[in-house]
């Protein structure tokens, strides 16, 4: 199994900057998952059989949707990949931070939102307790929770802690990366959300819009 996987790890190193260059790298992803479902017929629950059929579903996903198609079936191809290798007992601190990344993807493709970034920002949650360093994961985090408390407002849900939970996210980026551009910048834009939605209640926006300002205003003098 370990030639299989071998190979298809080869095929998807091939394929990966085709894709983000907004190329077509089906070929060598289709290749890549024969390759990987060969090693996984001789050992099941071999965990980098399984995180490399995500990470090849999730390629073919984002070369589904730059072209303009439908990336679901291929975004849920991959949830299931790392399902099964969470399931395994085997999963790293990275393995749990793919899957909420996946989970965020197909919530901004307007599947199940508000459970997929719930779900997102559980994985991500785990991924934390394992490495509570990565400053990648925070981030990722922040943005999942801004993001669903965006789908609860609009809900008419209750959405304001879920707002602080991605200022704090944000905030812990920074400690680890001070003055990080895309850090401020998300923490900016979540308060500008946060303020507007505020002002949609009647409520007053100026802590998150004076906050906002003054973050935006730094990642711009840090880009």
């Amino acid at each position: 199994p370990e030639a299989w996987s071998g190979r298809g790890y080869v095929r998807i190193l091939r394929g990966t900057p085709i894709v983000l260059g907004g190329g077509d790298a089906s070929e060598d992803l289709g290749l890549a998952l024969f390759d990987l479902a060969r090693a996984q017929k001789l050992r099941p629950t071999m965990p980098e059989a399984l995180e490399l059929s995500g990470r090849a579903h999730g390629l073919l996903a984002i070369g589904s949707r730059m072209a303009g198609l439908d990336p679901a079936r291929e975004w849920g191809e991959a949830e299931a990949c790392y399902a099964r290798l969470l399931g395994s007992g085997k999963a790293t601190a990275s393995d749990w931070h793919q899957r909420g990344w996946i989970r965020g993807r197909m919530a901004r493709a307007g599947e199940r939102p508000v459970e997929l970034l719930a779900g997102a920002a559980a994985d991500l949650t785990r991924s934390l307790e394992l490495d509570p360093n990565n400053f990648k994961t925070w981030w990722e985090r922040g943005n999942a929770y801004s993001e669903w408390a965006e789908e609860r407002a609009l809900v008419g849900d209750e959405y304001e802690a879920t707002y602080g939970l991605a200022l704090e996210d944000y905030d812990a980026c920074l400690k680890r990366r001070p003055g990080d551009a895309d850090a401020l910048g998300n923490r900016g834009a979540a308060q500008t959300e946060w303020g507007t939605y505020r002002l949609a209640r009647g409520q007053d926006p100026a802590a998150q819009w004076g906050g906002a300002r003054r973050d935006l205003d730094r990642a711009v003098a840090a880009a």
